[in-house]
C-alpha cells in the first residue's frame, strides 16, 4: 500500500481509452463479475488508484480502509 500512495493521483496520470471501452464491454455481459471487473480496473494505475480513494473517502462511509480494487468495487 504504501508504493501506492507514492502515486500522485492529482489526475495527471492519464486512463487508456481501451480499458475504458473494455469495462463498458464487460458491464454489458449478464455473467461478469465484479472480479472480472476489478481484474480489468488494475491494469490501469490511474483507475485503480482513483477507485481506492473513492472508496476510501468520507464520502462512501469511511471505516475500515480499502486496500483492494476488488474491496473498492464492492463498497
Amino acid at each position: 500500500m504504501k508504493k501506492l500512495e507514492q502515486i500522485p493521483l492529482d489526475g495527471d496520470l492519464p486512463s487508456p481509452k481501451g480499458v475504458a471501452l473494455a469495462i463498458l464491454d464487460l458491464c454489458r455481459r449478464e455473467d461478469a463479475t465484479f472480479t472480472d471487473l476489478a481484474q480489468l480496473a488494475q491494469t490501469d494505475p490511474a483507475l485503480a488508484g482513483r477507485l481506492l480513494r473513492q472508496a476510501n473517502s468520507a464520502a462512501m462511509g469511511g471505516g475500515r480502509p480499502v486496500a483492494s480494487v476488488l474491496e473498492a468495487i464492492r463498497r
